[in-house]
């Protein structure tokens, strides 16, 4: 079939690694209280739903960047991964209700805008 777009692929990779980081960040808040990681640490994680989950939705991010690069220039790819961040920076306000203040909103501002300009001169 045919392959999709840059942005679709780029959209749904940083989407994928996004999700990946909140799910990893809920479980080591869960999980990893101890001052030392051992072996029963290690196994919980092992055992546990979000890891498990976080580490498929990162495979499946590095999946899409994988494809992307094969195809396309590196230095268009790359920077698109720049979305992750703004992912990120949104689950991280809205779900684990980190600090998202006007600065940090100004620097997911300037990569979108960054982004597109990446993107129109790919073009």
């Amino acid at each position: 079939g045919d392959l999709m777009d840059i942005p679709t692929v780029l959209v749904i990779s940083s989407g994928a690694n996004a999700a990946s980081q909140l799910l990893l960040k809920m479980e080591a808040r869960s999980s990893l209280h101890a001052a030392k990681i051992d072996i029963a640490i290690i196994i919980r994680l092992l055992r546990s739903a979000r890891f498990i989950g976080g580490l498929f939705l990162f495979a499946l991010s590095l999946s899409g960047y994988v494809v992307l690069i094969s195809q396309y220039d590196i230095m268009i790819i790359f920077p698109g991964m720049g979305l992750t961040y703004v992912f990120v920076s949104l689950l991280s306000a809205f779900v684990l209700d980190e600090r998202f203040d006007s600065i940090r909103i100004a620097g997911v501002a300037l990569i979108v805008v960054g982004l597109g300009f990446l993107m129109a001169g790919s073009q």
